[in-house]
């Protein structure tokens, strides 16, 4: 049961960081997309 326990929370740990990983690739694609449409609008507030 230990070992079970074990590989349950090493599957629990990479669904996590694989979540975690997916959020950032789409947050990141969302700010490359904006920033292109708008590159001037973002200037200001990237450089804060």
């Amino acid at each position: 049961m230990e070992r079970s326990n074990g590989i349950m929370r090493l599957l629990v740990a990479a669904t996590v960081a694989a979540t975690l990983l997916l959020a950032m690739v789409i947050v990141a694609v969302i700010v490359t997309v904006r920033f292109r449409r708008n590159p001037r609008g973002n200037a200001r507030h990237l450089r804060r």
